[in-house]
């Protein structure tokens, strides 16, 4: 016979009485019924699953304590019919035959208590008798397994006598061998693990110096698009800068439109086209009121959701809206020319693609002859307090 393995698909076989620890509780194998209860209340045992005088196997483990042998078979060579009436069993705790595991512990199979008795042959028909091995729990836990290549694992055996009894041809001359009986063994063996130390080529490591730690520091910054600036006239007038804005809002667009191959490369982010082309509505729109007389008219503007249209080859038609609350915003000193922001608010439309808020910086001052009048930059939103700006 063979012994145990995962595969068989067999159920737990106990030894007599056997019980074992379950997370606290004591429960009966096979039922799951618990034993030690008082009033339909369970009552608990100290320490964890495992106890000293009980199997120390874990609780949660599917544990397969059966496996078939090879089947035995009988054949009748004479030539009057014979009939089996029952077996004896010599060892039912660790063998049975039949049926699995309904004749665990069945020393003797009659026709009483065993339902497939009687079994009649034929002249030379045959019949096949299945075998079941299950050994002791204790047994299993504590026993010694060999190897397929040395067999020095428990080894334990069973007769089983055949009744009523007829005689045995192509046995030994020995009387005993030639009753009607057939012997079932069974061994412990388990596949050799093979060394595994070598994969840890532990030669090979080499032990970190910990004496010098190299200093980790994460850098964050708000990209910012390029200054651009703007000439606009001599005269100097707070109308000629709002005029210069507006100019550089268009040569603005127009370069970013230049950009090869594509302005949506350099700056994928949809908040400058939004930025740029709400800020450029406030001042046409400021300028065509006529309150263009103080740059606090600007400031104090607002616009709720202007819609800006970005053509580009890559996406044509992408759409973002930008909004921007009265006097939202800063000044920021760069290049020694103080700026200032205004905070506007983007919204997606269809598609846009990558976009956040932004701040839009100008500087305008009338300067006579070639130098520029009006500058201009764009960043995204944040603290600029504690967040630096760095180019795109």
């Amino acid at each position: 016979m063979s012994f145990i393995t995962p595969e068989s698909g067999f159920c737990l076989s106990p030894e007599a009485t056997t019980v074992y620890p379950r997370c606290g509780d004591i429960i009966e194998e096979g039922g799951e019924k618990y034993i030690l209860t008082e009033n339909g209340r369970v009552l608990q045992t100290d320490g964890e699953c495992s106890l000293p005088a009980l199997p120390a196997f874990s609780c949660q483990v599917d544990r397969k304590l059966a496996d078939s042998g090879s089947f035995i078979t009988i054949v009748n060579t004479c030539t009057l019919p014979i009939t089996i009436t029952g077996f004896r069993n010599s060892d039912s705790a660790r063998f049975s035959i039949l049926e699995y595991p309904k004749y665990i512990g069945q020393d003797l199979y009659e026709i009483g208590n065993t339902s497939q008795l009687p079994i009649t042959l034929r002249p030379f028909e045959q019949t096949s008798i299945s075998t079941f091995f299950h050994p002791l729990r204790s047994e299993l836990e504590h026993g010694t397994a060999g190897t397929f290549d040395i067999r020095d694992g428990d080894k334990f055996g069973a007769t089983i006598d055949i009744y009523p009894g007829f005689p045995i041809l192509n046995c030994t001359s020995s009387d005993t061998e030639c009753d009607a009986s057939f012997a079932l063994t069974g061994e412990f063996i388990c596949e050799k693990t093979p060394d595994l130390s070598v994969l840890a080529s532990n030669g090979n490591f080499t032990p970190p110096d910990l004496t010098t730690i190299a200093k980790i520091e994460n850098t964050y910054c708000l990209p910012r698009t390029k200054v651009m600036e703007f000439n606009t006239t001599d005269v100097i007038s707070i109308e000629n800068i709002y005029s210069g804005l507006s100019g550089l809002s268009l040569f603005y667009a127009e370069t970013l439109n230049n950009i090869s191959p594509n302005w949506s490369v350099e700056y994928p982010d949809m908040g400058v086209s939004g930025a740029l082309g709400t800020f450029y509505h406030l001042v046409t729109g400021i300028m065509g009121g006529g309150a263009h007389g103080s740059l606090n008219s600007l400031l104090a503007s607002s616009v709720d959701n202007y819609s800006v249209t970005s053509q580009t080859t890559d996406q044509p038609g992408r759409t973002v809206s930008g909004s921007y609350s009265p006097n939202n915003s800063t000044t920021f000193v760069s290049g020694g020319y103080t700026y200032t922001g205004m905070f506007f608010e983007m919204n997606p439309g269809e598609p846009a693609g990558l976009m956040t808020n932004h701040v839009l910086f100008f500087n305008g001052q009338i300067i006579p002859g070639e130098a520029k009048d009006v500058r201009m930059f764009m960043a995204q939103s944040g603290d600029l307090t504690s967040e630096k700006l760095c180019d795109v």
